[in-house]
């Protein structure tokens, strides 16, 4: 019995973008601000916007003091940045905990808070794979486990045309020894479930090493 391909649930994120010029910083973290005190699906902020407002005009005014060339003001002006930076990463990770709860809307929200999207799909871990054992001639084979009482049945073969069959095993690995260095071998899988038989797996090759 063949198994049902899953589907990739795409997790979307996120994304703190800061422009490179600090007026530029300046005005996304307002539009931050401003979205977000508009937004009734964000409620309550972490950090509040008051603090974040304040920690903005901070910034505000290091900037203006650093363009006189105050002395000083450049690095006071790097010491706000930082901190409103650190602000917005915080607002982030807060918009990000309201997406996850509504994932059929977390762009919608994400964007709705004047913040980039990413979408990331999750690694599968393949259905079989290959790979060099403590000893030469020896592989490890691993395959994708099939839950609590399945069984797995394992073969090689040197041409894809005539399987040999190894061991049968309980645990999805299993280990072949004995391989001559140099040459390739093919695997393959099938769990056996209660409620039948899996296909085999696609092959997967392996220089022995």
């Amino acid at each position: 019995m063949a198994t049902k391909p899953k589907t990739l649930v795409k997790h979307i994120l996120a994304l703190l973008k800061m422009p490179r010029t600090i007026a530029d910083k300046i005005t996304h973290a307002q539009s931050i601000s401003s979205k977000v005190a508009g937004n009734p699906n964000f409620p309550n902020p972490n950090p509040p916007l008051a603090t974040l407002n304040a920690d903005i005009q901070t910034l505000v005014t290091a900037e203006s003091a650093a363009k006189a060339k105050t002395t000083g003001a450049v690095a006071a002006r790097d010491v706000a940045l930082g901190v409103v930076v650190r602000d917005l990463h915080s607002i982030t990770l807060y918009v990000q905990s309201i997406a996850d709860a509504s994932p059929d809307r977390a762009a919608e929200l994400i964007e709705g808070a004047g913040l980039a999207v990413k979408k990331s799909s999750p690694r599968v871990k393949a259905d079989l794979s290959a790979k060099a054992g403590k000893d030469s001639g020896t592989v490890v084979l691993v395959a994708r486990g099939a839950g609590g009482g399945s069984a797995h049945n394992w073969q090689m073969s040197k041409d894809q045309l005539v399987w040999v069959d190894l061991p049968t095993t309980i645990s999805a690995k299993t280990e072949v020894t004995g391989l001559v260095y140099g040459a390739t071998w093919y695997f393959r899988q099938r769990a056996v479930i209660r409620t039948g038989t899996q296909a085999w797996t696609n092959a997967v090759s392996y220089l022995v090493k």
